[in-house]
């Protein structure tokens, strides 16, 4: 393909004729869209298996339609891929691009970004600075080798602003094909992307604006006012759409989705919005951005849209978003020798100082030398803004075709390098490293809790939410993100009428339809919407259809992409009216069990026995008993019950069951002790018994307390008490006894083996998945107006090929 060929791709505009030739130019567009998509997807079902993300697949498919492999066919170049119609894959790519960006910032956990913008800073500005010090160096080299004739230092200006930015939609994209979108290093990826590439796309604004205005002073003050032009009508665009929506919200409110129309109306604004600022000579990214980041996300508008823009986005925006850049590269023009070297000097060299500066920085943050390297890699991949910068200083006649054309490689070359390399880190220390998913128990406070409820109606959501609420806390800085995941039996019935969501919004709804499927969906979007706007904690939801033969994959493998803590599940039983325990669809049960076995983390099974209330915790006390007996699964439930009392509105009270014979023991170990501690150092017989208490006193269980009374006992946090009873009996007795005191019951499932407390009461357990404790609480026998959840700790001998970080 010629220069003046390639110039064709940018200089043309959209054209329409009057002889329907534009009909024509659609066809040959999309026959171009559905070639690139069919090679990307041939491309990766052999990459896929060497771990790679799909992103270097849709690249590589742009490298071959394009002049590097099949452009030097004739037939193809002039029927195919006629160079002079090319302008309509940009301007296609242009909308696509605006959508893209709108649905980022709508997806865009805004809470956390806030909440680390200070680490996604530092990460971006590590190595940025690095980047733009090796721009510095190499700009003479550079200026030479690629026979610029432009300015030096806007030159070197130009090669550093390439060298530091990071293109957000493929770190996105990359992450989530490697698992890493709900871990801590690919959320920090994204966030450090996202604040690298709107710094980088403001100094782009601000040198195209120098570079255009530096000899007309009388056109800088028109500049400057059409800038606040801008920047006042996307801030009265924002407020607008803001109560355009929030309206629309309370129209639809207990419908899912909003009408048809309102979500036409919505998008063409951002469109519209987006075109004028690109009119006005500034860069429509930040603003599709910067829309979707203040767009209201409780409600039907915001899931509207998601659903809307999210299978097209990923299935046909991406691939020619990807395959875009790939389109333009003409790899032949490395055959140069000295062009080839200054291609491999920038590729080599730009991701060394981008990965050394993020390492640096990852390392006075404290972040593992791994997560450093990936967070380095994938920082380092280049997109669209790189292609409007080569493209606007080669207008400008900074650089001539040919340094056009090796700048270009380069940013090719960097993106195919960088995905690769990541995955290789992951797939590595995902082999390398034994998963060791870390039970409550070592969880700290200060850390965030990730926790997968699930649902399989509306009837749980009032339990499910009450429990997130009281898990969120506050008094020693806790957060909680919560997925909720609506698990829906794969029937004849669902599969007609919920597989792909529910009935139509004006369809009336059938009361009976509540409780055996219906349009559960709306109800429990409609709920969570409710939550968020009185506790201000939002909630994930994800739906999944399966049969429940299988539906535990999907829980676990849910649990594992999510890096959730917790599972809670609920129980297959419900309380009627009269207190009595109902035994809900068959199959729950069995679910529980497998979920139980497969889990890679601690479970809990949630038995409402509770009021129908869905009052919020803030709103009154809620008193919570842990019961604690020993071993693991009795530790997980006293770590989980310490994060509970960290919120204000909760009353903490931690019961110690013992037998009376352990209160005798104790007297005399006391007394032993306090014997040994005066007499001489030559009794050997008392220092082998100071000894054994010590290694008593060392006792997990017992170390455990101890820590759990230092933190929350003595500051007044908790209450702890200890009950000694003589059998099974007497402690039943002690339990009946707190029936109307506590509005939540935590207990272990207890696996330890039998204990002299629950001698014999396993043999007449109902659902032993619950443990012989939580069988009693949960039975219709025991007459509970609290709820129950019992905590399973992750069985480690379990799943130890898995890794936490990267999954």
């Amino acid at each position: 393909m010629s220069e003046t060929q390639q110039q064709a791709l940018f200089n043309q505009g959209l054209q329409c004729s009057d002889d329907g030739t534009e009909y024509g130019d659609l066809l040959h567009l999309i026959m171009r869209m559905a070639i690139v998509i069919s090679i990307s997807h041939v491309l990766h079902l052999f990459l896929q298996r060497l771990g790679q993300p799909s992103a270097i697949a849709q690249i590589l498919a742009g490298i071959i339609v394009g002049p590097s492999v099949l452009g030097h066919i004739p037939q193809w170049r002039n029927k195919v891929f006629d160079p002079e119609k090319s302008h309509l894959m940009g301007a296609g790519m242009m909308i696509g691009r605006m959508v893209l960006m709108f649905l980022i910032g709508i997806e865009m956990d805004v809470e956390y970004l806030w909440r680390t913008a200070d680490r996604a800073m530092v990460v971006a500005a590590g190595g940025c600075v690095s980047s733009i010090v090796l721009a510095v160096v190499l700009t003479s080299f550079l200026h030479t080798n690629l026979n610029s004739s432009g300015n030096s230092i806007l030159f070197g200006c130009t090669i550093a602003l390439l060298f530091a930015n990071t293109a957000t939609p493929v770190v996105i994209r990359i992450a989530a094909d490697l698992k890493l979108a709900h871990s801590e290093v690919g959320r920090l990826a994204i966030s450090s992307a996202l604040v690298n590439d709107m710094a980088c796309l403001f100094v782009l604004s601000l040198a195209s604006f120098t570079a255009s205005e530096a000899t007309h002073k009388l056109a800088l003050h028109h500049k400057l006012a059409g800038t606040a032009v801008m920047i006042c009508m996307l801030a009265t665009v924002i407020g607008v759409v803001r109560l355009f929506v929030t309206n629309m919200n309370k129209r639809f409110l207990r419908r899912r989705h909003v009408g048809n129309w309102h979500a036409v109306s919505i998008l063409a604004v951002v469109l519209g919005v987006s075109s004028m600022t690109e009119m006005m000579g500034y860069n429509n990214m930040m603003a599709c951005f910067i829309l979707g980041l203040f767009f209201p996300r409780e409600g039907g508008a915001a899931r509207t849209m998601v659903d809307w823009l999210t299978y097209p986005v990923n299935n046909f925006i991406l691939p020619i978003y990807f395959a875009y850049a790939g389109f333009h590269t003409n790899l032949l023009a490395l055959a140069d020798a000295k062009l080839a070297t200054a291609v491999a000097a920038i590729v080599i060299l730009s991701t060394v100082a981008k990965v050394a500066g993020t390492v640096m920085v990852t390392g006075l943050l404290d972040i593992p030398t791994h997560e450093g390297l990936v967070l380095g890699f994938l920082l380092n991949v280049k997109g669209h803004v790189q292609l409007i910068i080569l493209n606007v200083a080669r207008k400008i006649g900074m650089w001539n075709y040919t340094a056009y054309t090796a700048l270009l490689v380069t940013v090719v070359l960097n993106t195919l390098l960088a995905g690769p390399v990541a995955a290789a880190i992951v797939s590595f220390r995902r082999r390398a490293m034994t998963y060791r998913a870390m039970g409550l128990q070592h969880h700290q406070l200060k850390t965030e809790l990730r926790m997968l409820t699930c649902i399989h109606g509306p009837r749980e959501m009032p339990t499910m939410l009450s429990l997130i609420e009281m898990s969120s806390g506050t008094a020693f800085g806790s957060s909680i993100t919560a997925f909720m995941m609506h698990l829906v039996e794969l029937t004849q019935r669902v599969t007609t009428t919920m597989l792909y969501h529910e009935e139509d919004d004006s369809s009336e709804s059938n009361e009976d339809d509540w409780e055996y499927g219906g349009d559960d969906s709306r109800r429990i979007h409609h709920a969570t919407d409710a939550f968020w706007r009185e506790t201000g904690l939002k909630v994930r939801l994800v739906t999944t259809v399966s049969g429940f033969t299988s539906m535990h994959e999907d829980v676990c493998n849910a649990a594992e992409d999510m890096r959730a803590a917790i599972i809670v599940m609920p129980f297959h039983k419900h309380q009627r009216i009269d207190g009595k325990m109902q035994a809900g669809r068959k199959g729950i049960q069995g679910l529980n069990v497998k979920v139980l076995r497969h889990s890679p983390c601690t479970v809990g099974i949630l038995v409402d026995r509770g009021s129908r209330r869905s009052q919020s915790s803030k709103q009154c006390c809620n008193k919570v008993v842990v019961l604690f007996f020993v071993g693991g699964d009795d530790r997980e439930a006293l770590a989980f019950g310490g994060r509970l009392a960290t919120h204000p509105c909760i009353s903490l009270t931690v019961v110690r069951f013992l037998l009376t014979s352990m209160k005798t023991k104790k007297t005399e170990d006391a007394e032993i002790t306090k014997e040994s501690s005066s007499s001489s150092p030559g009794n050997q017989d008392e220092v082998q018994m100071v000894i054994s208490e010590q290694d008593f006193r060392r006792d997990e269980d017992e170390t455990f307390l101890q820590k759990f009374q230092e933190r929350f006992v003595e500051p007044g946090v908790a209450t702890y008490m200890e009950k000694y009873v003589e059998d099974g009996a007497q402690m039943v007795a002690e339990l009946s006894s707190m029936v109307g005191s506590y509005s939540l019951f935590i207990v272990g499932k207890g696996r330890e083996g039998p204990s002299p407390l629950t001698v014999g009461m396993s043999d007449w357990a109902e659902c032993p998945e619950l443990g012989v404790i939580g069988d009693l609480l949960a039975s219709s026998d025991f007459m509970l107006d609290g709820s129950v959840l019992v905590l399973q700790q992750r069985d480690h001998t379990k799943n130890d090929d898995l890794v936490d970080e990267f999954m």
